[in-house]
């Protein structure tokens, strides 16, 4: 059995359209992660559901002039817990850290928040957690101790190397 441990299918619908049937017709587990509720995929039987808050959302708001920033980010984080007391995804995340630049390092401290809220979440319902680690490994070191607890911890390459993963399944 072929697993894509992350991917994000609402995103490669608008690029590639038949990526999903593709994956299907290949017989492609995925472990599919979301940060926008309209975005999660629970009721498909060749996908695993993830939820959490991504690294870059505080700064994306921050960029939209949001005035209410915390408020999406805590309901967001509720839906999460509630996701997770209804045993309705797989995994925690994609969640971590990106320091790739000033915008992203503006929002360090939100992301530690976050961050310290999906590990809690995901050592309390005892499930894997999704990392999103950009320029921000050091920041995964301080945490190895709890991070060695979870019941698994998956990190993920960016979209560059998305080319490489369609070639090695035979996609064009």
């Amino acid at each position: 059995m072929l697993v894509d441990a992350h991917c994000h299918p609402f995103d490669l619908k608008n690029i590639f359209k038949e990526s999903e049937q593709q994956r299907k017709d290949l017989g492609v587990l995925a472990v599919a992660s979301a940060c926008f509720p309209e975005d999660l995929i629970i009721n498909d039987d060749s996908i695993l559901p993830c939820f959490g808050i991504h690294p870059q959302l505080p700064a994306i708001y921050m960029a939209n002039n949001d005035l209410d920033i915390e408020k999406k980010l805590n309901d967001h984080i509720q839906f999460l817990r509630n996701l997770t007391k209804e045993k309705k995804i797989a995994a925690i995340g994609e969640c971590g850290f990106d320091l790739f630049n000033a915008a992203y390092k503006e929002t360090e401290i939100i992301q530690d928040r976050l961050f310290t809220e999906h590990l809690e979440i995901a050592l309390q319902y005892n499930l894997p957690i999704v990392l999103h680690v950009r320029r921000a490994i050091h920041k995964i070191f301080t945490q190895t101790k709890t991070l060695s607890k979870c019941k698994s911890v998956i990190f993920h390459h960016g979209p560059a190397l998305m080319k490489k993963r369609f070639h090695f399944c035979g996609i064009k």
